[in-house]
This record gives C-alpha cells, sequence and structure tokens, in this order.
C-alpha cells in the first residue's frame, strides 16, 4: 500500500468499528429498546437503523482501506440520517443529552476524511 493511513483515519475506524457493532449487538439482542421507537416513528425505523449500521460498517471499512468512495458514501448517509431524523421528528439522542455528539461526530469524520482525501485511492 503506497499511502501511510494517518493515525485520526485509524482512530475514526476503529471508533466506527466498535459502534457498528454495538449497535449490531443491541439490534440483535434487544428489539425490544426500539419498541418506543418503533411505536412513535413507526416499524420501519428499526429496519432502517439495521441497514444503516450495514452501510456505516461499509463505509467504514472502506476508509480503514484508504477509498474515496467511503467518505462519500458516509457523507450521503449522515445527510439521510438528518433528514429522517428532520422529517420524522426524532429526538432520542438530544433528548438523552447526546444531541451536539450526534451533530459533532459526523462532521468530524467527514472533515477528516475530506482533509484526508488526496491520500485516498
Amino acid at each position: 500500500m503506497g499511502n501511510k493511513r494517518p493515525w485520526t483515519i485509524t482512530t475514526i475506524c476503529i471508533l466506527g468499528f466498535i459502534g457498528a457493532g454495538i449497535s449490531t449487538f443491541l439490534i440483535i439482542f434487544f428489539p425490544n429498546i426500539f419498541e418506543t421507537i418503533n411505536a412513535d416513528i413507526g416499524s420501519w425505523y428499526s429496519f432502517y437503523l439495521a441497514c444503516d449500521t450495514v452501510a456505516v460498517l461499509i463505509a467504514m471499512v472502506g476508509l480503514w482501506m484508504m477509498k474515496k468512495w467511503s467518505i462519500v458514501l458516509y457523507a450521503i448517509l449522515v445527510m439521510i440520517t438528518c433528514m429522517i431524523n428532520a422529517v420524522t421528528d426524532f429526538d432520542a439522542f438530544v433528548g438523552g443529552g447526546f444531541g451536539w455528539l450526534a451533530i459533532l461526530l459526523p462532521v468530524i469524520v467527514i472533515t477528516v476524511g475530506f482533509y484526508n482525501f488526496k491520500k485516498m485511492t
């Protein structure tokens, strides 16, 4: 591999893998957590969350391999999530006190990704 992966990308990917793993674990082993969300938004949201988790994992694998498409995919996923949350008025993160993280972390990932975009293949 000609391009060395920056430590920022490595850190983001490791945290992304951990987050995807935790999300997958919760979706598979504790589906009742989503009953309240499904009652408020609809049963489709759990399916969307599962698909989003898989897509983010794919984006993290691509970012680990320093692929340009990965940061574009991640940015698109973040935009879709923002639109869905705006349309559904979903405020689980805000209500839980993590609203700033739900906005700040994707912005950091996208910023770091596009900062290193020229190093990617």
